[in-house]
């Protein structure tokens, strides 16, 4: 529960600061899947049970990233691309990722578009 968060949290907290502390910078871009934002919004993907208090407390804390990209779609969308979530679950995630406060910049972006549409934003939003 709680356990695995801390855990998670002081890997990133270290792991961050020994691979990444040399590299960088205005020209490096360092990719994350979630962050440790799944804690927040996703908790049962990440096996977390704890209280969310908590949870968002530790994405407070945790590095940040120069920009979070979130792609919001309507639920019926994301059931359909990933299916081991029913409607009722992908409309609660949809609403907690709505919720999350993030603690550095945050481009939302439509998730119904092409990934190429998608790629091309992003690396828009990076130069």
């Amino acid at each position: 529960m709680a356990r695995n968060l801390i855990r998670f949290w002081i890997g990133y907290q270290f792991g961050m600061c020994r691979h990444l502390g040399d590299i960088r910078g205005d020209r490096c871009v360092v990719v994350a899947d979630r962050w440790i934002y799944n804690y927040a919004a996703q908790p049962v993907s990440v096996a977390y049970y704890g209280p969310p208090a908590l949870a968002r407390l530790a994405v407070r804390m945790a590095p940040r990233p120069d920009l979070t990209v979130v792609l919001d779609a309507p639920a019926d969308v994301i059931v359909a691309r990933k299916q081991e979530l029913t409607l009722d679950e992908a409309e609660a995630e949809l609403g907690r990722w709505r919720r999350l406060s993030l603690p550095n910049a945050v481009a939302r972006l439509d998730g119904t578009q092409s990934p190429d549409v998608l790629a091309k934003q992003i690396l828009d939003m990076m130069v």
